[in-house]
């Protein structure tokens, strides 16, 4: 009896023993469990620095936050933490959740290249591309391109196929309207890159696109993008995409692509300013006319357009705004806060009869026109900075928009003058 009690007791405490042990175990998360969780620990990262470098109050502290904080709670950091969950779950659900989250946060980073290529390989026939094509309808990623065209070729769901063509038409769209300075020249993201050679020489911005070089990437760009939406009014229209369908959006965007492309001549804009004045488009042909969709809400360039304006008041260059405000009252404190004194039209609504016509999906936007009223630039051509160098060697850099104008106005100047001179100023810091 003593004997059984032993190894009863004994058994017990082994018992007791292994369920500690297993308690102390750190429990295997899932994949969905593993991105959550990576995905607040970013945010929390990000929390913890802009509390600290708001606290800091001089530029020393800030400067020692950024160098402390700032690479561990950087994008490019977690990027890469969130390509090695689609790495070890290619198959899973969390893939799409950390490609997504790429996407959104990182969507030009090296990281992108290996996502894209295994969210194809593993997922292109998966339901849940879905909210992928959703995403790539409404934000720019060129470097997505490829999956796209692994979308439409794998993927058996009919709203999918639609949605696929779509947000590849918006993206080949983008790349229609920018300048040839914006992009290296080494790829053709319009053809299907499963037919191209593949070379290394085939980057842009440091990610492979699977394409190579040619000379008439834009007008193909367009003319692909046009055919997709063909597509798509033909055989997906009646797919859900927000409160409308895609057949409804894919048609704006055709009339925009026939009507408003860089290289066409604008239409006519007649109507009433906000001053209740009648006011035309065609009045101010001779000059370069920079048109300015804008509302109470959407004012962070107002500061670069005024810029314009000021930089420009002695040349034939002018703003003419379109104003998509409801509410009067909330505009006419933007005006004053803002110092707008440019003339705009009063498009009274977001969805108003100008803003419809030019296929407006979001504020602030901008069209660039020559003398002639030909469309220019567009768009994302006229965001970010040009770099260069100032006589004296220097470097500078200007809004890209600024750029712009000035070559409408004046010309292509002639640089010759200006590398001859830093070849000197080089030439002379050598001898020294």
């Amino acid at each position: 009896m003593k004997h059984y009690k032993f190894i009863y007791s004994a058994g017990l405490i082994l018992v007791c023993l292994v369920s500690s042990l297993a308690a102390d175990e750190p429990k295997l998360q899932t994949p969905a469990e593993e991105f959550r969780a990576l995905a607040a620990k970013y945010q929390q990262a990000q929390e913890e620095f802009k509390k600290a470098y708001q606290s800091a109050k001089t530029s020393t502290e800030q400067r020692k936050v950024k160098e402390n904080l700032g690479p561990l709670s950087s994008r490019q950091k977690y990027a890469g933490e969130f390509i090695r969950i689609i790495e070890k779950h290619p198959k899973d659900g969390a893939a799409i959740d950390a490609f997504l989250w790429i996407l959104a946060e990182w969507p030009f980073g090296l990281e992108l290249k290996n996502a894209t290529r295994l969210i194809a390989d593993n997922q292109a026939d998966s339901e849940q591309m879905d909210q992928i094509c959703r995403w790539l309808a409404d934000h720019e990623s060129i470097p997505s391109i490829p999956l796209l065209w692994r979308i439409m070729k794998k993927n058996s769901h009919l709203e999918i196929q639609g949605l696929a063509r779509y947000s590849l038409a918006c993206q080949l769209k983008l790349i229609s309207e920018s300048p040839a300075y914006d992009f290296s020249t080494s790829l053709n993201p319009w053809r299907d890159p499963e037919t191209v050679i593949k070379s290394p020489a085939t980057e842009f911005r440091g990610i492979d696109l699977w394409g190579s070089y040619d000379p008439n990437w834009a007008a193909e760009s367009a003319a692909t993008a046009e055919k997709l939406l063909e597509e798509v009014v033909g055989k997906y229209g009646q797919v859900k995409f927000g409160t409308r369908t895609l057949g409804k959006v894919a048609q704006s965007d055709l009339r925009e692509l026939r009507r408003l492309s860089v290289g066409k001549t604008t239409p006519e804009i007649e109507g009433k300013d906000l001053n209740g004045k009648l006011m035309k488009l065609s009045d101010f042909r001779g000059k370069v006319v920079l048109l300015h969709f804008w509302d109470s809400k959407t004012l962070n360039d107002m500061s670069r357009v005024r810029r314009m304006v000021r930089l420009f008041q002695d040349n034939p260059f002018v703003v003419l705004g379109i104003n998509g405000d409801k509410d009067r009252e909330r505009m006419n404190e933007a005006i004053e806060l803002q110092e707008i004194s440019w003339r705009s039209w009063s498009d009274e609504a977001p969805d108003g009869p100008i803003s419809t016509a030019w296929n407006i999906k979001y504020r602030p936007a901008m069209y660039l026109l020559d003398k002639k009223g030909t469309i220019r630039f567009k768009g994302k051509a006229l965001e970010g900075f040009t770099f260069g160098f100032d006589r004296d060697g220097s470097s500078r850099q200007d809004y890209r928009l600024v750029e712009v104008v000035k070559h409408l106005l004046w010309g292509v100047p002639d640089n010759s003058e200006l590398y001859r001179d830093l070849g000197e100023l080089l030439e002379d810091k050598l001898d020294r």
